[in-house]
């Protein structure tokens, strides 16, 4: 898929803030909408950003956006419950769950 701008995908995770707190269904396990946030597009700098976001009582995800040097993010879902927790990208959950959006593309992609 392809990276959204910063600008991007500060619009859409504002346009899906309302998700936060509520539970969804990933396979059988319920989990709740923990945070909807910005995050870095890269694959494995996303899976850092998500553990570090998770793993700290004291980061938040746009606190911990900044350690990231990129020009290119993906807006996800942080969902967790007492066992687990899973990053879902805004777009698959939207395709998965109906939810008509227009999403933007990056000038650059």
């Amino acid at each position: 898929m392809r990276p959204f701008t910063s600008d991007q995908a500060k619009r859409i995770a504002a346009d899906f803030q309302q998700l936060k707190g509520k539970t969804i269904h990933v396979g059988h396990a319920s989990l709740q909408v923990k945070y909807v946030c910005v995050a870095p597009a890269n694959a494995e700098m996303k899976e850092i950003f998500v553990q570090n976001v998770v793993g700290s009582l004291n980061k938040t995800p746009q606190k911990e956006i900044e350690q990231f040097v990129t020009n290119e993010f993906d807006v996800i879902l942080i969902a967790q419950n007492e066992l687990s927790y899973t990053a879902i990208d805004i777009r698959y959950f939207a395709k998965a769950h109906n939810i008509a959006y227009n999403f933007p593309y990056s000038e650059r992609a």
